[in-house]
């Protein structure tokens, strides 16, 4: 008799396409799951695997494929995207973007490689896109995407950012972004930038709050953003137009997590372990789930479709029933 408190793996995946980098929920009844090469569809009525396609057959850096409701974004190399259809990932319906750059002599001409896992965020049909860097000027282009049988884009607007106040200006530190409440956070070589999504600006300098150290995620709990430092929860209250030192002297265990919101739910992983957050008053409070069945395989991302959760590893895809999943972790 099948366990339905234990986490299950679906035996649609196989070969190198266990090797799965994110999922998204791209309506009520179908999960796209992805690695870098590979984009297939899971329904809601566990009937099996079904459409999808290849994404590229070039071997490079492994990017998770940014994926929303109409469009996904996949790296291909440092100087090539391609923008695709999420019900139709193929060539001939895809867009293969590679940008015109500057004749600066000393700049790094290439997309830079998104830190903690991941891609170049989407905010309804616009996605935020880094283009080149040099020692005291970055660009961006704001992409409008027009989705249908095929696909097409264009860039409407060309964003410079330039380091904040008395700041040492771009050092090498990387890059990563994040979308929440229709606007675009922006790391880059150590400056932190607010963009909307019509490419106004609002920049920070090295961290959200001064004197603090740079954030290495950032998520939203209930109506707040947090941002995690090496040694701080950061807070925002205003949808990061303005910021505050939430709580010092964290866990270091807290560093160690890769955090996702599933709808108004929030969630950190790492490894095969899942934390759950929510907030009791004003105080976050946490607690770890059961895991059986996932032990040893190392999540890379966790959706709810239908009657289920689901978690993308590197060795293949999980599911549990969503009556289940919120059980509570008891250490012997």
């Amino acid at each position: 008799m099948e366990d339905d408190t234990m986490w299950k793996m679906d035996s649609s995946f196989f070969g190198e396409n266990k090797y799965l980098l994110t999922s998204y929920p791209i309506d009520d009844t179908t999960l796209a799951v992805s690695n870098q090469h590979f984009l297939a569809y899971v329904y809601a009525s566990r009937s099996g695997l079904t459409g999808g396609g290849y994404l590229s057959s070039k071997l490079s850096i492994p990017v998770a494929p940014s994926l929303s409701k109409s469009f996904g974004i996949n790296y291909i190399d440092s100087q090539t995207l391609r923008f695709f259809p999420i019900r139709r990932p193929t060539n001939s319906a895809s867009v293969f973007y590679s940008p015109t750059y500057s004749d600066a002599l000393f700049s790094q001409k290439s997309f830079p490689v998104p830190l903690y896992g991941r891609g170049y965020p989407i905010v309804g049909n616009r996605a935020l896109i880094p283009i080149e860097i040099m020692n005291n000027e970055a660009i961006l282009h704001l992409m409008e995407v027009y989705t249908g049988i095929d696909l097409s884009m264009e860039v409407i607007k060309e964003i410079v950012l330039t380091p904040h106040g008395p700041d040492r200006g771009f050092e090498s530190f990387g890059y990563y972004s994040y979308a929440f409440f229709d606007r675009y956070f922006i790391m880059w070589n150590a400056q932190l930038y607010r963009i909307d999504n019509d490419g106004n600006v609002k920049s920070f300098g090295s961290s959200f709050v001064p004197g603090e150290y740079a954030p290495h995620q950032i998520f939203q709990l209930r109506e707040y953003l947090f941002a995690i430092t090496d040694d701080a929860l950061l807070i925002s209250i205003d949808q990061g137009e303005n910021w505050s030192t939430y709580i010092k002297n964290i866990s270091q265990d807290l560093l160690r997590l890769t955090y996702q919101n599933i709808g108004d739910e929030l969630y950190g992983f790492s490894g095969s372990q899942i934390v759950k957050f929510s907030m009791d008053g004003e105080s976050i409070v946490f607690y770890e789930l059961e895991n059986k069945g996932l032990e040893t395989h190392h999540i890379t991302s966790i959706n709810k479709l239908g009657n289920y959760y689901y978690t993308t590893t590197l060795s293949g895809l999980f599911y549990k029933d969503a009556e289940y999943f919120l059980t509570q972790r008891v250490r012997e």
